[in-house]
C-alpha cells in the first residue's frame, strides 16, 4: 500500500522538525536537563508540527539514551513506542469529547507504564471537549502521578478554558516559511527521484500557506499526474490562476474596465479554475501590491518578473485604493465559499469585480477616500513637462483657466512668490520703460524698423503673470497695457475666464510706484480721452462693457464682509484651506494659517484672529483671497468672515501682561485702572 509523503517523512527527532526552532530549542533543553514539566500545550495552525513534536516528545521523554535531548530510537523504549506499547496513548477530542471520555482517563493515570518510564497522554483538538470534561480533568492535569505527563495540542487554543491554560506550559507554532518548506521539499524529491523543478517547490511552498502537510499532499496530487512536476502542473493541479492572470485582473481595475476583468473571469472559468480558490489568490496579489507600496516589496515573495510588475502597478495606485480592493476582495471572499455551491459563486465573483473596476457605486468614506487618493496619485505623478507651456510673451487660455483644473501646483507656487517678491520692490523700485503714446509703434533703436525691441534692464520671464495687484496701498504693481484697436498688438478677450491673449511681439512693461488709489483716476482719464482709439495707451470698446469691467474690478477689490449667519455645530473644515492660503504671498499665508474656513451654503466662512481679519479688510488683499479660491475651488466663491469671538478677562490678561513687562524693560511706567 503507498504511504502518503507526509506519514513517511513525519519528523523523528527534534532536528527534523522546521520553522519551529524556538520550540524544539526549549524542550531537548528540558529533556537533557531533567527539567520535564508534567503537562504541555501546543498551538498553532495546521500542518505546522504540533502532533510531530507531541510523539517525539513522548519518546524523547522514554529513551534511555538520548542524544542532546533527541530520542536514539535504537533502544529498547524506543523500539516499545515503535511498535505501538500501551503507554504512550493518543486521544482525538473531537470524537471522545464526552465527559465519560475524560473519567476513563482519570481512572487509568493511576495504574504504572508498563514498557516506559512515563505513561504519556497526548489529546489532540483539545479545544473540542466540552464543558463537563474541562472540568472533569482539571484536577488530574494540575496534580498528576509523576509517572504520567499530558501534552495538549490545539489550533484554536482560545476556545480552551482559561483554567486548563494556567496549568499547561504553552509552546505557539509558527507557520513554515515557505523557503524551508522549498528546500525540504527538494531534499524529498531528490530521494524518491522525483523531477521538481525549483518554481514549482517554490510555488507549493506558497499556496500551502505555512502548512507543511499541505505541501506533502500537493506534491503527491502532482506526482500522479506527471512525471514532471513544474510550476505549470502545480498550477492545472491545485487549481490557481497564472500570475498573468492576476496582473491582468488588476490592470484592468486600474484602468477601470469591467468588461476587460469579467472577459478574463470567464476565460479562467472556461479553463476549470475554481473560483474560492481564484479570489484567494487576488487576496494575496493586493496582500504584495499593498506591502509593496508601504515598505518597498521587501516582505513580498515572488520572482524577479513579479517584483518588477507589482513595482509598477503601486506607481499607478495610491495607498487608499489598495487599501479599498483589499477591504472589498477579502469581504467577498467568505459570501463566495458560502455560495459557492449554490451556483451564486460566479455571480458574487462578477459583482466583486464591477465594484473594484467601478469606485462610483460605492458612495460611503473608503470609497471617497480611495478616489481622492486616486486624484492625489496622479497629480503626484504629472510632471510639468507634460504642460504645454506657451512663449514668455504669452499667455495660453489652457493653463489658467476658470475651473483650474489644467493649472499645475508648482506653477502656481512659483507665480505666488513671484508675486511676494513684488510686494517688497517699494525700497528697489525698477526703472520704468517710457512708450510713445502718440505713436501706435514702440520706441526701438534700430533705425531700418518702425518696431524694435527696447533694452529691458530685466528678463521679461522674471515678470509674473497677469493677475489681480499686489495688495497694499504705496506698493508698486505691474500693469500690461492694452494696445490700441487695430494695432499689430490689437486685445482680445475671453469672455469665459478673461483673459489677455498677447501676441508675440514685443510688449512694454511699465513699472509704477504709484498707489492704486492713485493710479485709478489716472486709468480712468486715459480711457475717457481715447476713445477714438488713436491717443490712448488703452485699447477701449463699448461703454456698456467698459462700465461692466469696471464694475467688476471694484466688487473684487472689496473687503471682506462680516456674516451674520450663524453656523450650525458639528460642521466639518474646509478641506482645501491650506492649498488655497498656499497660493497667497508670505504675509498673508502667515496671517491665515491660524484660521479655519468652512463650506456651508455654498459660501466660505473664516473663523480667523483678529490680526487676520485686518488683512481681510484690505481690499486689495481680499481680491487675492477670492482669487486664490477661484483657483483651487474651480469657480468664484462668497467669502464672508465670522463675528470675532469676545476675549475672556484671562485671555485680556494674557494680552496685557507681556505689554506691561516691555514698557517697564524700556523704563516706562504704566499705570492700569479697570473701569
Amino acid at each position: 500500500m503507498y504511504l502518503a509523503l507526509y506519514r513517511k517523512y513525519r519528523p523523528s527527532t527534534f532536528d527534523d522538525v522546521i520553522s519551529q526552532e524556538h520550540i524544539t530549542t526549549t524542550l531537548k533543553n528540558q529533556i537533557a536537563t531533567g527539567q520535564i514539566a508534567h503537562a504541555y500545550l501546543f498551538t498553532g495552525t495546521r500542518g505546522t508540527g504540533k502532533t510531530s513534536c507531541a510523539k517525539i516528545m513522548a519518546k524523547a521523554v522514554n529513551c534511555l539514551s538520548p542524544v542532546n535531548g533527541n530520542p536514539c530510537g535504537e533502544c529498547k523504549a524506543c523500539r516499545a513506542i515503535a511498535e505501538g506499547t500501551t503507554d504512550i496513548i493518543e486521544i482525538d477530542a473531537a470524537s471522545n469529547n464526552g465527559v465519560d471520555s475524560i473519567r476513563q482517563i482519570r481512572d487509568e493515570v493511576i495504574y504504572t507504564p508498563i514498557d516506559c518510564k512515563y505513561k504519556v497522554y497526548i489529546i489532540d483538538e483539545v479545544h473540542m471537549l466540552s464543558d463537563s470534561a474541562f472540568n472533569a480533568l482539571l484536577k488530574t492535569l494540575e496534580e498528576p502521578p509523576e509517572h504520567v505527563i499530558f501534552i495538549l495540542a490545539t489550533t484554536e487554543y482560545y476556545k480552551v478554558p482559561a483554567t486548563i491554560l494556567s496549568r499547561c506550559q504553552q509552546f505557539l507554532f509558527s507557520k513554515i516559511d515557505p523557503e524551508e518548506a522549498k528546500k525540504r521539499l527538494m531534499e524529498v524529491a531528490q530521494k524518491e527521484n522525483i523531477t521538481l523543478t525549483e518554481n514549482a517547490a517554490a510555488l507549493i511552498a506558497r499556496l500551502s500557506d505555512g502548512a507543511m502537510r499541505d505541501a506533502w499532499s500537493l506534491l503527491d496530487q502532482c506526482i500522479s499526474s506527471d512525471s514532471t512536476v513544474d510550476e505549470e502542473a502545480v498550477r492545472r493541479n491545485s487549481g490557481v490562476a497564472d500570475s498573468g492572470y492576476l496582473f491582468a485582473f488588476s490592470e484592468a481595475v486600474i484602468e477601470q474596465k469591467p468588461a476587460k476583468a469579467l472577459k478574463l473571469l470567464d476565460d479562467l472559468i472556461g479553463a476549470g479554475k475554481d473560483l474560492c480558490r481564484l479570489v484567494e489568490e487576488l487576496t494575496l496579489h493586493y496582500r504584495n501590491l499593498m506591502l509593496t507600496k508601504t515598505v518597498d516589496g521587501s516582505f513580498v515573495k515572488g520572482t524577479d518578473e513579479e517584483l518588477r510588475q507589482y513595482t509598477e502597478q503601486c506607481q499607478k495606485l495610491s495607498l487608499d485604493e489598495i487599501m479599498r480592493q483589499v477591504d472589498l476582495v477579502s469581504d467577498s471572499l467568505d459570501n463566495i465559499n458560502r455560495m459557492k455551491q449554490t451556483g451564486q459563486g460566479r455571480l458574487l465573483t462578477e459583482q466583486l469585480l464591477i465594484r473594484l473596476c467601478s469606485p462610483k457605486l460605492t458612495s460611503d468614506n473608503k470609497a471617497l477616500a480611495a478616489r481622492l487618493g486616486a486624484l492625489e496619485n496622479r497629480l503626484n505623478n504629472f510632471s510639468l513637462e507634460n504642460i504645454a507651456v506657451a512663449e514668455p510673451k504669452a499667455v495660453s487660455e489652457s493653463v489658467y483657466n476658470d475651473s483650474g483644473n489644467t493649472v499645475d501646483s508648482e506653477r502656481r507656487q512659483i507665480t505666488a512668490d513671484k508675486a511676494e517678491a513684488a510686494d517688497d520692490i517699494n525700497e528697489k523700485p525698477r526703472p520704468s520703460v517710457q512708450t510713445d503714446k502718440a505713436d501706435d509703434s514702440v520706441q526701438t533703436s534700430n533705425p531700418d524698423s518702425k518696431k524694435v525691441q527696447p533694452d529691458f534692464p530685466f528678463d521679461l520671464d522674471d515678470i509674473p503673470l497677469p493677475e489681480p495687484p499686489p495688495f497694499g496701498d504705496s506698493e508698486a504693481f505691474y500693469e500690461i497695457p492694452l494696445p490700441p484697436e487695430g494695432s499689430a498688438l490689437e486685445h482680445t478677450a475671453s469672455p469665459q475666464d478673461e483673459l489677455h491673449q498677447i501676441s508675440d511681439k514685443p510688449v512694454i512693461i511699465t513699472a509704477q510706484t504709484e498707489s492704486a488709489a492713485e493710479s485709478k483716476p489716472q486709468k480712468a482719464e486715459g480711457e475717457k480721452q481715447g476713445g477714438d482709439g488713436k491717443d490712448s495707451t488703452y485699447a477701449t470698446s463699448k461703454d456698456e462693457e467698459k462700465s461692466g469691467a469696471d464694475d467688476k474690478e471694484k466688487r473684487s477689490e472689496l473687503p471682506i464682509p462680516e456674516s451674520d449667519t450663524g453656523l450650525p455645530s458639528g460642521l466639518q473644515p474646509l478641506a482645501q484651506w491650506n492649498e488655497i492660503i498656499s497660493l497667497l504671498p508670505t504675509p498673508s499665508k502667515k496671517l491665515l494659517n491660524n484660521a479655519t474656513a468652512y463650506l456651508y451654503g455654498g459660501k466660505i466662512y473664516v473663523d480667523a484672529p483678529t490680526s487676520a481679519l485686518s488683512m481681510m479688510k484690505n481690499g486689495k488683499r481680499a481680491a487675492k483671497l477670492r482669487d486664490a479660491v477661484k483657483t483651487v475651488m474651480g469657480g468664484r466663491l462668497d467669502i464672508f468672515t465670522l463675528p470675532e469671538k469676545a476675549q475672556t478677562e484671562e485671555e485680556k490678561e494674557d494680552l496685557v501682561m507681556p505689554f506691561l513687562d516691555r514698557a517697564r524693560a524700556m523704563g516706562i511706567e504704566v499705570t492700569v485702572k479697570d473701569k
